[in-house]
């Protein structure tokens, strides 16, 4: 996804504007109805496989995670396999100390 903006006009025109394209509302109250209990505030919603690692963009892969955690690992992932050619077969992922 690229946007095309300073990060603070998108900040504060573009997520308050149309918040559906990069927020997904929608999808994450579809998940919101099959869990309804409130996420305490170090908590988000996240993919259980991420996208750019192949995993399905669907209510199944999704699940509630620690905030830090699941931004830290994914922050890892993303950097550990930006440079691989789209379907590129990943055999494991080591999480270490």
């Amino acid at each position: 996804m690229e946007i095309p903006r300073r990060f603070s006009t998108y900040h504060d025109d573009e997520l308050v504007r149309d918040p559906e394209p990069s927020l997904l509302p929608s999808f994450f109250n579809k998940w919101r109805l099959e869990n309804p209990a409130d996420l305490a505030f170090d908590e988000c919603v996240g993919y259980k496989v991420p996208l750019f690692l192949g995993g399905d963009d669907e209510l199944h892969n999704l699940e509630l995670s620690d905030m830090e955690v699941y931004w830290s690992l994914m922050g890892q992932l993303r950097l550990a396999t930006q440079h691989l050619e789209p379907g590129t077969h990943i055999n494991a992922v080591e999480i270490g100390d």
